[in-house]
């Protein structure tokens, strides 16, 4: 499995704007590498909940996080495609993964965090669950927000 994280100038940007928070309540859909980096960088987070929805990743990176300020929590989609297919889908009809990954977009619903990294699915879907929970002076940030559709006109 290729192993990818946000680079360094990233990296160093978002520890920036964790810095700006006492004591923030992070959310994250998509956990990685630089999951582990910001808990171990920003020991004031008081809460890092991540949402993945790969269940081999998932349980690659239970066993190898460990925080007690993490929460990992599984969401898988209700149908198996390929990681392709879901590409291809995220770029031609990107309303379907609403369907799809439901239960990963909406993991945020009983969550208020005061900051939000999208890396993962349906980001699009997950910006607006983001707009909704979001706490007062919070920041969202999304990750390769150039992948998500260029059929912008479907979200209007």
């Amino acid at each position: 499995m290729k192993l990818n994280a946000l680079d360094k100038k990233e990296r160093r940007m978002i520890v920036g704007l964790l810095s700006e928070f006492k004591s923030p309540k992070c959310f994250e859909w998509g956990c990685g590498l630089s999951t582990q980096y910001f808990l171990s960088e920003c020991s004031h987070i008081s809460e890092w909940v991540s949402v993945e929805n790969n269940v081999e990743w998932f349980r690659k990176l239970s066993g190898e996080i460990v925080s007690p300020k993490l929460d990992i929590i599984y969401r898988p989609a209700t149908v198996d495609k390929s990681k392709d297919d879901w590409w291809r889908m995220e770029n031609e009809n990107p309303r379907d993964l609403s369907v799809y990954f439901h239960d990963y977009i909406h993991a945020i619903d009983s969550y208020h965090p005061d900051f939000i990294l999208i890396d993962g699915r349906s980001r699009l879907q997950c910006m607006e669950q983001s707009l909704l929970r979001l706490a007062s002076g919070g920041v969202i940030v999304m990750d390769d927000a150039h992948r998500v559709s260029r059929n912008t006109e479907e979200w209007y």
